[in-house]
């Protein structure tokens, strides 16, 4: 299952990847499942606070300085100011806690070890 807008079909920004076959081979299903809400949840913050979220780049990571530690990087994109984006982010940081708490104890795991975030401005 991968987070098409076929798949997730009310999502109102772009999904890219970065080496998509890469990022799939990564993610198995419940990590899929996860990311699927995340993506979900950062389109409803976008909408209820009216941020201007255009994509979300999925990438795969490898942590140079901890052999063997992969992630999936999800780098949020802002048609804002750097700064303005940061704000966004640390905000979507306080909501994402809200998700987190929601997901049972595996679904908790991966969103502690396996995705993390980050963002980039179209501005």
């Amino acid at each position: 299952m991968r987070p098409y807008r076929s798949y997730i079909p009310s999502l109102q920004f772009e999904i890219e990847y970065e080496n998509q076959e890469s990022v799939e081979e990564l993610l198995g299903g419940v990590e899929q499942k996860v990311l699927d809400k995340v993506l979900r949840f950062a389109n409803s913050v976008r909408v209820k606070q009216n941020w201007p979220l255009t994509k979300v780049q999925l990438q795969r990571y490898a942590d140079m300085e901890v052999p063997g530690w992969e992630y999936a990087l999800v780098i949020l994109f802002f048609d804002s100011t750097f700064e303005t984006a940061d704000e966004y982010l640390h905000e979507f940081y306080k909501d994402l806690d809200n998700l987190t708490s929601q997901l049972n104890e595996a679904e908790k795991e991966v969103m502690y070890t396996l995705l993390h975030f980050d963002i980039e401005t179209t501005a």
